[in-house]
């Protein structure tokens, strides 16, 4: 797999990419966000792992932009820096960015998670987006990402036991779909850090704002119930 390092710190650079070629990979370099978009045109790179602060742009909007050009293929992107405020994180999931590492960083783990990139980089492009939502969901809340991905589990073995006691089925298939599209809790991506993040008790207006992201503002359904919240 091809990967792309876009850092204009030379021998940090150098010291990643040689990392990843005693790993197996094939890597390349630029020192900008520009140089990098020109080396993407037209190549099979997989993988782009880049500093947050370019001397041209921030990692957030190089990844718009490569996002905005619908590259053949998916492209994984990764922002690997010692710039991981709460806000850089939020903006670099925002604009597109699938992982984001802190340095200093552990050779070991980051090569675990370039390993996943070679099994996202395989997705199509629904099961793509679901990933890059979770993702986000978990860089606003880490309590709402993993309330996520207990959902999503908990649907993938009903369903399993389901497809076993009632269906039928030969395969695993529609299980996996269902795992694959749970996305419970999504809409708290859009929830204000001020109520979200609030670590007391919700006024009866922050409550409202909470409950908007299930559904959309109108009259107040039948289910969910929403006559209670915790504190």
């Amino acid at each position: 797999m091809r990967v792309l390092l876009v850092d204009d710190d030379e021998r940090s650079r150098e010291s990643l990419a040689d990392l990843l070629t005693r790993s197996g990979y094939s890597v390349s370099g630029s020192g900008s966000g520009r140089q990098a978009l020109q080396r993407l045109e037209g190549s099979s790179f997989r993988l782009v792992i880049t500093e947050w602060q370019l001397p041209d742009m921030t990692a957030a909007e190089l990844c718009r932009i490569i996002r905005a050009n619908k590259a053949s293929g998916y492209i994984y992107m990764v922002i690997l820096t010692e710039c991981a405020e709460q806000a850089n994180i939020v903006a670099g999931f925002s604009a597109g960015a699938d992982d984001f590492i802190a340095k200093p960083f552990d050779p070991a783990e980051l090569l675990l998670r370039v390993s996943a990139c070679k099994r996202i980089a395989a997705l199509g492009a629904g099961e793509v987006a679901v990933f890059a939502l979770a993702k986000l969901a978990e860089s606003r809340d880490t309590e709402t990402g993993q309330h996520l991905e207990r959902i999503r589990n908990y649907c993938w073995i009903l369903g399993r036991r389901l497809r076993q006691d009632f269906l039928r089925s030969p395969t695993n298939s529609w299980t996996t779909s269902i795992r694959r599209a749970t996305l419970h809790d999504i809409g708290k991506v859009g929830i204000p850090d001020s109520v979200l993040l609030k670590p007391g008790r919700l006024t009866k207006e922050e409550y409202d704002v909470m409950k908007t992201h299930y559904r959309p503002s109108g009259p107040e359904p039948c289910w969910p119930p929403c006559n209670s919240f915790p504190t």
